[in-house]
């Protein structure tokens, strides 16, 4: 018990120093700064300007998921045609674009969405098409969680409330949840071959709905994080 409570006392004052250093990059760049530009082993990436997790390892390190990347590049095919739900800013979109037939992206927030957008057109990717959509196994609006300062940890509200979800007063903002075999069979997409998933714990709902799409790929790669 001792032992839980010191650490999540070390992650509170983590968190409050992160936020104190996003409203500073804010107060120094201006009211109308919104994003930052990065060139990296990822690509030409523009992200939020808050974003201290992605955002700082692109900046200072100059890449993100340099290791998944490598991987996932020694299984792609170039005729594979890609699904990635949970493309946030395309930190792997980009690199993966390069080696494979075609993309097909989801992204939930409207915000990071506008970023996706931006760096497939920076990049040059022709490959890729994104929508504006969670994934689960239904269709119908669903509530979100914008994250500001890890805006990769964005997610559908949990039932539960954590520190862990809550800490930089995300806003909540509705979203269109739809079924990935529903909107493939309304869209007439390809039948993907690979599925990438990185929706921060709504891993289980959006495999329901992905039956049919699943029976054809040849590996599902699945980024959790076991929160308690």
């Amino acid at each position: 018990m001792k032992f839980r409570l010191i650490k999540g006392i070390k992650e509170r004052v983590l968190f409050l120093k992160q936020e104190f250093i996003a409203k500073m990059r804010k107060r120094l760049l201006g009211q109308y700064a919104s994003g930052v530009i990065y060139e990296t082993g990822n690509g030409i990436m523009s992200a939020p300007l808050e974003d201290l997790v992605i955002g700082k390892s692109l900046g200072f390190y100059g890449n993100w998921d340099a290791n998944v990347i490598e991987e996932l590049m020694e299984i792609i095919h170039e005729n594979d045609v890609i699904y990635i739900l949970g493309t946030h800013i395309g930190t792997l979109l980009i690199p993966i674009s390069n080696k494979c037939k075609r993309i097909v992206g989801y992204e939930a927030n409207p915000d990071t969405l506008r970023y996706v957008n931006w760096n497939i057109q920076a990049n040059g990717v022709q490959n890729a098409s994104v929508f504006h959509y969670a994934i689960g196994d239904t269709t119908k609006k669903i509530k979100f969680l914008k994250s500001r300062i890890n805006t990769g940890g964005s997610k559908i509200k949990p039932i539960k409330n954590n520190f862990l979800y809550s800490y930089d007063n995300p806003e909540t903002v509705e979203v269109d949840m739809i079924s990935l075999d529903n909107h493939i069979q309304l869209k007439k997409l390809p039948s993907p071959t690979c599925l990438i998933l990185d929706i921060e714990g709504a891993e289980y709902f959006a495999l329901k709905g992905m039956q049919k799409a699943l029976v054809g790929v040849r590996f599902l790669y699945i980024e959790f994080v076991p929160h308690p």
